[in-house]
């Protein structure tokens, strides 16, 4: 039989160390959970040091972009330092 491949699926994946710097603490440890996977090994694959499921990346970067989406830090800053004002006592 004769096997025809005109496309290409992508069933792995492995983030970066600049993936991971831009996840809030505890979304590692959220997506091992529900992956069920040990928080050790999902760190190593947002770091990019093995591939791993490809949904586990897609995972921390649609994170990442609804972050960026809301401006997270920017937003976590202004609200922590509004509290300043009033701690003048």
């Amino acid at each position: 039989m004769l096997e025809l491949k005109h496309s290409e699926i992508q069933l792995k994946a492995k983030g970066s160390e600049d993936l991971v710097s831009k996840l809030q603490y505890g979304d590692i440890k959220a997506i091992a959970d529900v992956f069920n996977i040990d928080h050790k090994k999902i760190r190593s694959i947002l770091l990019g040091r093995y591939f791993g499921d490809k949904r586990i990346v897609e995972c921390a970067e649609r994170l990442v972009a609804f972050y960026a989406s809301v401006d997270l830090e920017y937003n976590v800053k202004s609200i922590i330092n509004s509290y300043a004002a009033t701690n003048q006592d």
